[in-house]
């Protein structure tokens, strides 16, 4: 069967949107949610998706990048001075403008028609340190200048004088924060409010927007942000649909009005099909963490150039997950597993040889994240796994203990010593229970996406089954929550405190974008946002910064590195204070793909924790 967007999950019930929607957690923290200084959007069209080509409305849209060149001047100096020429060719007699870095050529847009006379840009030597722009983030972009500029209207949602997106957030649920508010990961309509009017002023401030300045729309009648925000009346879109059960049509019909009202980008957001309705209506989104992580690379492709996220997509996570079961697991004894007489490793003998089980969610006979999990059972085939199993659930919160029963049930009775969960970040919670209540305890490979890898969800899960947790991880090295990004946005705009601790999430997606429309230059356009964002190969690829590019061969995700990790219940996290972290290996060292060499790892160094 293709994959298309429009097959996915019909009912894809509350945990896995929740998962997307309510946890919005401290996980970037302290930079990996910052700007995004590099990356591509593709480079067809959406109208009707099929097979990665526009059909039906919208098919003039997209297209490979143009309207830039890099060149024209030299560049000399400390915080953005530039010695040299301002160059830039012309198309239609508009003068070319500078887009380069604080430390080299300026580049020239040729974007436009007008005829106006050049005008040299103004450095903005104030607003640059080392060649960046100054702000809040390890991410911030390459330093651009102040233009004394003339604006235009270049693209829908960007006028002479602003740039107007949309932020949603989506309908709470009770069931949902009951489980999250045990780890103050809940956040209220006020909360998320008060942190959008602090994140859009920080764009505004710290941000080269060619004379313009972001602002959130809100949204019609029963979706009005401003009304709804309790004290809070900043503007902002408020979802009304039900999650539990999940109202499909709902969420479609809503990214429907979002489109209708013109915005030049789309933050925040709920189920996959609310992201893949908007790209389909050709407004340029971002978001969707958590199980939205595990979506294949061809449905970015076919979404192209209008739906990119911070976090790396299914076909990344299991090319991760495989070479690391291949080069460090493959073919030997089970080493970190419950030892007893009916558990994993037996009393009495050697060690079962390992044995893979893949958990995923299926939905009405949904495909998309099966398809992810069948890659993954193809590339451990493919280094000599035998008899790996595939187990599938409904995600519904109402039948989550029955169907964990049956699945754990089915995984001792097959043998499986490693098990990998393709799930949102409440389902471990039923099954780590699950385990532990059977007196089974696997290896617990975490698949680095969905957040699992994320201690203060990890400390949600059964302390006996987590202490066998290890695996791939996409996040960096933690940081107090007072160090993190979203505080430091928080108090540069002007806020006394800090923001509720739900906040770093969406701060990656305010952060990313901010670059993407200052890197597009004074005019942007589709073109111009993808040329912009593909302009260099990222910055991080150390312990506290994750690599963060959009460049092949997977240009519309950002993280493209990954550390190992394993659990230790009684670790203090530095996040939160709390018992219950990821304890680096390799000193947090970051690796791409390819880069990890054969041989045992260093998780665990002194045994499992007790």
């Amino acid at each position: 069967m293709a994959l298309t967007p429009g097959g996915f999950a019909k009912r894809y019930s509350a945990l896995l949107a929740l998962a997307v929607v309510q946890i919005v957690l401290v996980a970037l923290a302290p930079s990996n949610g910052g700007n995004l200084s590099s990356g591509a959007l593709g480079g067809s069209n959406v109208g009707t998706v099929t097979n990665g080509t526009g059909a039906g409305p919208g098919t003039t849209a997209g297209g490979t990048a143009s309207g830039s060149a890099v060149g024209g001047g030299t560049g000399s100096g400390v915080g953005g001075q530039r010695a040299g020429g301002v160059s830039g060719s012309t198309a239609g007699g508009k003068p070319g403008v500078q887009t380069g870095s604080a430390t080299g050529g300026a580049a020239g847009s040729t974007a436009g028609g007008g005829g106006a006379a050049q005008v040299p840009a103004l450095a903005n030597d104030a607003g640059c340190v080392n060649g960046r722009q100054a702000g809040p983030t390890y991410y911030m972009p390459p330093c651009a200048p102040t233009y004394r500029p003339d604006p235009q209207a270049t693209m829908q949602g960007v006028t002479p004088t602003q740039i107007h997106f949309v932020y949603y957030v989506a309908q709470a649920n009770a069931e949902v924060n009951a489980i999250l508010s045990a780890e103050n990961l809940a956040a209220s309509t006020q909360n998320l409010c008060q942190a959008a009017q602090a994140f859009t002023a920080e764009l505004n401030k710290r941000y080269e927007l060619y004379g313009r300045t972001f602002v959130s729309m809100d949204g019609p009648g029963a979706n009005s942000g401003s009304a709804a925000g309790g004290s809070c009346h900043f503007p902002f879109f408020q979802g009304n649909c039900s999650l539990t059960p999940p109202d499909i049509p709902c969420f479609q019909a809503e990214a429907d009005t979002i489109a209708k009202m013109g915005p030049a980008f789309e933050i925040g957001g709920t189920y996959p099909q609310f992201f893949f309705r908007l790209a389909q209506d050709h407004v340029i989104t971002a978001g969707g963490s958590s199980g939205a992580e595990n979506i294949p690379e061809a449905y970015y492709d076919q979404l192209a150039p209008y739906y990119y996220n911070v976090f790396p997509g299914g076909s990344q996570t299991v090319q991760q997950l495989g070479e690391f079961y291949c080069k460090k697991l493959v073919g030997k004894p089970v080493q970190f597993a419950g030892q007893g007489a009916s558990d994993v490793i037996p009393i009495t003998g050697s060690p079962p040889t390992r044995k893979l089980g893949i958990i995923y969610p299926s939905n009405n006979g949904d495909v998309v994240i099966k398809t992810v999990a069948d890659q993954l059972v193809q590339i451990v085939s493919g280094c000599g796994a035998q008899g790996t199993q595939e187990y599938s659930y409904a995600s519904d919160i109402t039948t989550a203990q029955s169907q964990s029963t049956t699945t754990v049930a089915a995984i001792k009775q097959a043998g499986v010593t490693t098990v990998v969960c393709l799930c949102d970040p409440i389902a471990p919670v039923f099954l780590t229970n699950t385990l532990d209540q059977q007196g089974y305890h696997p290896e617990l490979l975490i698949p680095g996406s969905g957040l699992l890898d994320y201690d203060v969800l990890g400390q949600l899960y059964n302390k006996n089954e987590m202490r066998y947790a290890f695996g791939p991880s996409e996040l960096a090295d933690a940081v107090p929550f007072a160090d993190s990004d979203a505080v430091k946005a928080w108090q540069d705009a002007g806020n006394a405190g800090q923001p509720d601790q739900t906040e770093n999430l969406y701060w990656a997606y305010f952060s990313l974008l901010g670059t993407a429309f200052q890197l597009a230059g004074p005019d942007p356009t589709l073109a111009n946002i993808r040329a912009g964002m593909s302009s260099s190969s990222g910055y991080g690829g150390v312990p506290t910064q994750a690599l963060i590019n959009f460049l092949n061969p997977f240009p519309w995700t950002g993280i493209k590195d990954f550390r190992e990790v394993f659990f230790c219940p009684t670790a203090t996290s530095q996040i939160n204070g709390q018992p219950g972290a990821y304890q680096p290996a390799f000193g947090g060292h970051r690796f791409q793909l390819g880069q990890l060499s054969a041989g045992d790892s260093e998780m665990f160094p002194n045994g499992v924790c007790a």
